[in-house]
């Protein structure tokens, strides 16, 4: 009975351990969506700064602001 508890135990994490192509894959995701999200972020604060004649720590404020609403919105949707 204890090697076939083992067994399924052995099936159960081999089914739900990840594989490492997900893992390079998820990596790799992370790093462009990470450069997009760091690249909008500087491209709203030089608007600000532009735009509305903000200081830098105002312009940050108003980038932080606009993530959060834009995050809080495509999560209502259902996006994220």
């Amino acid at each position: 009975m204890i090697i076939w508890i083992k067994k399924d135990i052995k099936e159960i994490v081999d089914k739900h351990t990840p594989k490492e192509n997900v893992i390079k894959k998820n990596a790799l995701v992370a790093f462009i969506v990470g450069g997009l999200l760091g690249s909008l972020s500087e491209l709203l604060l030089r608007g600000y700064m532009m735009w509305f004649n903000l200081p830098r720590k105002e312009s940050g404020v108003m980038v932080i602001l606009t993530l959060i609403t834009i995050a809080s919105v495509l999560t209502a949707c259902g996006c994220l």
